[in-house]
């Protein structure tokens, strides 16, 4: 079984920046992390191995190992029912990436003014949120085209331009 804390969230968090992964705790980083993979899985086209995953609720023991619960108030974890490819993984992390700048541009927390004083000059809010939106944008074309490519190799990863007439 592939776990989504061991395949998506660590090349995930990899490739992001920011002051507030640093300070929030494992459990919140995993929660946000399995919403934004569910986006993810969800928005893969056509993967030639299913994505098809499993959803369980657990803890983090004091080593912070994963520990399944029953309790349904706990942080979901899921993990995938088939063993998926680097492909496919690396295209689930970049559609993760998408969703996290959607999520960055959408918290109005990120552009408001630090403060109140008019005769202190800070940087442009809208400058921030238009540099956001051309990020989001470029992410959106690279997991775009990650997905254009990988439907041209087949299920043997060699490349393919499909059956002809077949």
């Amino acid at each position: 079984m592939q776990y989504w804390d061991k395949v998506l969230y660590p090349p995930f968090v990899a490739t992001i920046r920011g002051e507030y992964y640093g300070v929030i705790t494992q459990d919140d980083l995993d929660e946000e992390c399995f919403y934004l993979a569910q986006r993810a899985v969800a928005a893969f086209k056509f993967p030639k191995i299913s994505t098809d995953y499993t959803v369980f609720y657990a803890t983090r023991d004091e080593n912070g190992n994963v520990v399944e619960t029953e309790d349904t108030e706990a942080i979901p974890h899921a993990y995938f029912n088939n063993e998926l490819t680097y492909s496919e993984i690396e295209i689930l992390v970049a559609w993760m990436k998408v969703f996290w700048c959607e999520n960055q541009i959408s918290n109005a927390d990120n552009f408001e003014d630090i403060y109140t004083d008019a005769n202190i000059k800070t940087y442009s809010r809208a400058n921030a949120v238009d540099k956001a939106t051309k990020l989001m944008a470029e992410y959106r074309e690279y997991a775009k085209d990650l997905e254009n490519r990988y439907s041209r190799t087949s299920s043997e990863r060699k490349p393919t331009i499909g059956d002809i007439n077949g």
